[in-house]
């Protein structure tokens, strides 16, 4: 089957090599000319998944059009922040696009939408889905075991990209709740800050396991008010990719958390990775309000990024918040 791959990010690539390993042929369309050529000439993204060699039959373009030629599948592995953008130039050769599979977890700040919304939105197409789930580039790439979900109102689309893509190392599960896989993919990179923000301070595993619970608590409370069904939040999408992003060493989230007890958000550097939980965690905080949803998590990160609040003042009110049942 003819496989297109847009963005050769950490997950992107990640994603084109596992569907070589399947059989597929695979192009992948990166925006950087300069690592489109040392990625075709090391057979490696050594910018964005290092030590992991490339296979040689994936075809790698900085030419939409060339990736999109023929393809069957189209996933797309771009930030949020660039995913309008990009949508427009496919759109230019939406003929070429029967699926559209959305691998990115993000929300757009300008509009708050999610990025099947962009593409039905920019392309004009009605065949869309969503893969996502506990999913760390590095360890798919390397052939490690995990499960994630497929989502898409076409039970055709979520049953085809299941039985296509399922195999020893990756087990899919489908769904019909686009916005509620959509939504936990993205929102779960704010909790994930959090986390971060925990082990930075050495707060301890206790403080850490109560994050995860109430993060999920609130993550599910936005999505339902946006149309979710609640049942996914507790599902691979949610809870599942919520515990390895908080607690896993690879997590870009994680890992911004942790600096952010050290240092303001203008000085850090992820070496030019980007960490979505910047621009989800401002697009949350704006949902919150939106949807008159109480989101204490989410706000404090907001703040703490984007206001500059200190994260130990964070942490005790979030502890001080009024009393209630659970």
């Amino acid at each position: 089957m003819k496989i297109a791959v847009i963005g050769g990010g950490a997950w992107g690539t990640a994603f084109s090599i596992y569907s070589s390993l399947l059989g597929h042929s695979v192009s992948i369309w990166v925006r950087e000319k300069e690592l489109v050529k040392e990625m075709r000439e090391k057979r490696e993204n050594t910018f964005f998944l290092p030590e992991i060699k490339i296979p040689e039959n994936i075809e790698i373009f900085n030419e939409i059009e060339k990736v999109l030629k023929k393809s069957e599948i189209v996933f797309f592995a771009v930030p949020s922040k660039y995913s309008r953008s990009v949508l427009k130039e496919l759109a230019k050769n939406k003929k070429d696009i029967p699926i559209f599979i959305s691998l990115t977890k993000g929300i757009e700040i300008e509009s708050l939408k999610r990025v099947t919304e962009i593409a039905e939105e920019e392309i004009g197409i009605k065949e869309v889905g969503v893969l996502s789930g506990p999913s760390f580039a590095k360890e798919v790439a390397e052939g490690k075991p995990t499960s994630c979900v497929v989502a898409s109102k076409s039970e055709e689309i979520s049953t085809t990209i299941q039985k296509i893509f399922s195999s020893d190392n990756l087990r899919l599960y489908r769904s019909n709740d686009i916005i509620g896989v959509e939504l936990a993919g993205a929102l779960k990179n704010v909790i994930a800050i959090a986390a971060g923000i925990v082990k930075g301070l050495e707060l301890g595993m206790n403080a850490l396991a109560s994050l995860i619970t109430r993060g999920i608590v609130e993550i599910a409370r936005l999505g339902v008010k946006m149309g979710a069904k609640r049942k996914t939040f507790y599902g691979l999408a949610g809870i599942g990719d919520l515990i390895l992003t908080c607690t896993g060493d690879l997590s870009r989230n994680r890992k911004l958390g942790i600096e952010l007890t050290k240092k303001k958000i203008e000085v850090i550097s992820l070496h030019g990775q980007v960490a979505e939980g910047v621009t989800t965690a401002k697009a949350a905080y704006l949902l919150s309000k939106k949807f008159n949803v109480e989101m204490p998590i989410t706000e404090e990160v907001y703040k703490i990024i984007y206001e500059g609040k200190d994260p130990v003042l964070s942490i005790k009110d979030l502890m001080r918040r009024r009393l209630k049942k659970e």
